[in-house]
């Protein structure tokens, strides 16, 4: 899948390119014998790195996410989580919230969910 370039990230060969973003931790470390699901996302408005970071950054701040892996040039994203404290749309719903915080349209879609380890 082709990336999108946002007129904020298209910016950058004019030198105005402000899309910087440190990337974050996860907080949730897996607990011993606990859950843990792979969600895989289809991620479409990221023009740069940053916007990957910024997307994988709204990932790990949801409660639950052990890990998440955001590929630019893929247009593609996974996320390791305790289904018992995350779900697929609380995760949709924080790359939602991003892009409206942000000046980019990022769009994901779940193309999988699957169980890695359970109780």
């Amino acid at each position: 899948m082709k990336h999108e370039n946002t007129p904020t990230c298209n910016e950058r060969s004019r030198g105005t390119h402000d899309c910087h973003e440190a990337p974050v931790a996860a907080e949730a470390a897996p607990q011993a014998g606990g859950a843990q699901a792979l969600l895989s996302l289809e991620v479409s408005g990221m023009g740069c790195p940053a916007c990957a970071a910024r997307v994988r950054n709204a990932l790990v701040a949801v409660r639950g996410v052990i890990g998440a892996y955001v590929r630019l040039e893929a247009g593609r994203g996974s996320v390791i989580y305790d289904p018992r404290r995350a779900y697929p749309l609380r995760l949709l719903e924080a790359i939602e919230r991003e892009s409206r915080r942000s000046r980019h349209a990022y769009r994901a879609a779940v193309t999988g969910v699957r169980l890695l380890a359970g109780p």
